[in-house]
């Protein structure tokens, strides 16, 4: 229990100190390459009014912007994403398809140890419609495939979004993710914290 407490209170602290950019929500998927799962965390920034794709490794941790409008095309792809499952589903369609006009440009910061990088042009994120229907199994998924770009800091290390897939159930989840409503509430929970910490002055 003793080290319950103590984890909880280390956690507490890590959140206010870096209070301007607080977590939304979570997102599971599977990055394309080797097939092992990957999870991308969904933050905002209240100074900045930006959000980020956030990941992580074990030596290197990568945040990829989003403007509010840019999330806002990134909630629109999903939506495609969800119409076209439906299509699918409802006619047993196999197709791979890119989303019409549903590039995302990213710029991208990496800290990897102490050094920190900068991407020197914007990632473009593509999204591919993949669905695949036999007697065994019925699949639809999203492909966001990604782009490495160079960084400003040194010219020899790239800065890269991993490509990544979201299967069936996956799909709606990260709808839910982003959406709206998901986003209000994380802030508004965020505010109220905020606000009931200040009166401790």
């Amino acid at each position: 229990m003793r080290k319950k407490i103590c984890c909880f209170i280390c956690f507490f602290i890590v959140t206010i100190c870096f209070a301007d950019e607080y977590v939304i929500s979570k997102i599971e998927c599977v990055e394309t390459q080797n097939l092992y799962d990957r999870e991308l965390t969904l933050k905002y920034d209240d100074e900045d009014n930006v959000f980020y794709l956030f990941r992580s490794t074990y030596s290197r941790s990568y945040w990829f912007t989003l403007n509010p409008s840019k999330l806002e095309q990134l909630r629109q792809n999903l939506i495609k994403t969800q119409e076209w499952g439906k299509l699918a589903k409802d006619n047993k369609s196999s197709i791979k398809k890119e989303i019409p006009n549903s590039v995302i440009k990213v710029s991208g910061t990496m800290k990897s140890g102490n050094d920190w990088y900068t991407t020197y042009k914007d990632i473009p994120l593509k999204f591919f419609f993949v669905s695949s229907f036999s007697d065994d199994f019925e699949i639809v998924s999203l492909m966001l495939v990604g782009d490495e770009q160079e960084s400003k800091q040194n010219q020899f290390i790239d800065i890269e979004f991993e490509s990544v897939l979201f299967l069936n159930s996956e799909i709606d989840d990260f709808a839910n993710a982003i959406s709206k409503e998901t986003v209000d509430n994380a802030i508004k929970k965020h505010t109220e914290e905020k606000q009931a910490a200040d009166i401790f002055k």
